[in-house]
């Protein structure tokens, strides 16, 4: 996410998270890794990495007036988000990747709930590492901020 300019990440647990936070250590390695993907993309604005909070935490914290997307098969095309997102007002965009194994009915039911729109990245379903890549990628490219 360095490298492609995200200014905040906010990890979070859902019900389907089996890994536990490494806490100090952790987040060492993390700044590690934030530190070479910056000297490789030439990129030296850090995203902000905040502890793993409860899902339900992480969206009742976010910005009414923030565009709230999360990538799921079944969305709306990647098009049309990015051409309503282009006559919007608001600059600020939350993205949200569900875990491997996608959420759970009633925790997408919350993010729909707090005005998530659910749109689709590919026609194929990608593991979250790569799904989180190619949503930043491509609103990074397709919208001019």
């Amino acid at each position: 996410m360095t490298e492609l300019g995200a200014n905040a990440i906010q990890l979070v647990m859902t019900k389907k998270t089996q890994r536990t936070w490494g806490g100090q250590k952790e987040e060492e390695r993390i700044e590690r890794i934030m530190q070479a993907a910056a000297e490789q993309s030439k990129n030296f604005a850090f995203p902000k990495v905040s502890s793993p909070v409860p899902l339900e935490v992480a969206v009742a914290g976010v910005a009414r007036d923030a565009i709230k997307i999360f990538f799921d098969p079944t969305g709306c095309s990647l098009n049309n988000l990015i051409t309503s997102i282009n006559t919007s007002l608001s600059t600020r965009i939350i993205l949200s990747v569900g875990p491997e194994g996608d959420l759970t009915m009633d925790e997408k039911a919350s993010l729909n709930g707090q005005g998530f729109v659910f749109c689709q990245l590919t026609p194929t379903i990608l593991r979250a590492q790569q799904a989180v890549t190619v949503s930043v990628g491509a609103l990074r490219s397709l919208l001019h901020f």
